[in-house]
């Protein structure tokens, strides 16, 4: 009887282990309807990707971003509403410049970004390597400021020498690239050929926050604003400065240029 009652208990363990064992395997298996979706109609950008036949909000499946048909901006794969696997991301260039080359690649596992990710300028040089699971710079080719900066440490500013810069993920070119999304020459200055440079200070904390932005070097209104807009959208990865072996709160001064391209 104890015998029958081992066996039963062992085919039942078997049975959920079989059965968690299958759950990746069901939902992979699960049938999708492909979408292309118009990004930005005036750059002839879209994106096509694949949902789930019984769930069209839930993404599952290969994505790719395109540009004028055929050159990638952005390639990755959903696993059940989240990013998976390895994705890569793309600058279009221009036809003269071989139209595509690669920003940065990684791999999401659940959404998040894991391991090392791997950040090029548009040269296609390897800029810096950033692991997501240490939260640290594992190689950067960027070198290290040797001026003092404006620090707050317990309260008091004062000026001195890092061990470490306010340094970014992904570099400049991640934190130029995010800058360059959202930066807008204000229609009313390029009329005015209004040109120049903004300084728009702000401080990066402890925990790589910037907070406190203001215009310390202003030229126009409409100028200070637009400079202004496209800094504060920059996203808060950044990578806080280190003073004696601690995190401490640094001010960044990021200048911003405005310049007429006449053709």
């Amino acid at each position: 009887m104890k015998r029958e009652i081992f066996k039963f208990e062992s085919i039942i363990k078997l049975l959920v282990q079989l059965s968690i064992a299958l759950i990746p395997l069901l939902s992979q298996s699960q049938p999708t309807k492909k979408i292309t979706r118009i990004v930005d109609e005036l750059n002839q950008e879209k994106e096509v990707y694949y949902v789930l036949s019984s769930d069209t909000a839930v993404r599952h499946g290969a994505y790719k971003q395109i540009k004028y048909k055929k050159d990638l901006l952005i390639s990755g794969y959903y696993k059940m509403g989240s990013k998976d696997s390895l994705w890569e991301e793309y600058d279009w260039v221009g036809t003269k410049n071989g139209r595509c080359k690669i920003r940065c690649s990684g791999n999401y596992s659940l959404g998040k970004k894991v391991g090392i990710w791997k950040f090029y300028n548009k040269n296609g040089e390897l800029v810096q390597e950033y692991n997501y699971d240490t939260k640290m710079i594992a190689s950067s080719i960027e070198t290290k400021s040797e001026e003092e900066s404006i620090i707050i440490v317990k309260g008091d500013t004062i000026k001195a020498k890092l061990d470490s810069p306010v340094s970014f993920i992904g570099s400049s070119v991640m934190k130029n690239h995010y800058f360059s999304q959202n930066f807008e020459y204000p229609s009313s200055a390029i009329m005015k050929g209004l040109t120049g440079t903004v300084i728009v200070t702000f401080y990066v904390d402890e925990n790589g926050i910037a907070s406190g932005h203001f215009i310390k070097d202003k030229l126009r209104n409409e100028l200070d604003q637009a400079a202004m807009n496209a800094v504060k959208f920059i996203p808060n990865d950044w990578i806080p400065g280190i003073f004696n072996g601690e995190s401490v709160k640094v001010q960044i001064n990021m200048p911003v240029n405005f310049k007429i391209n006449y053709h």
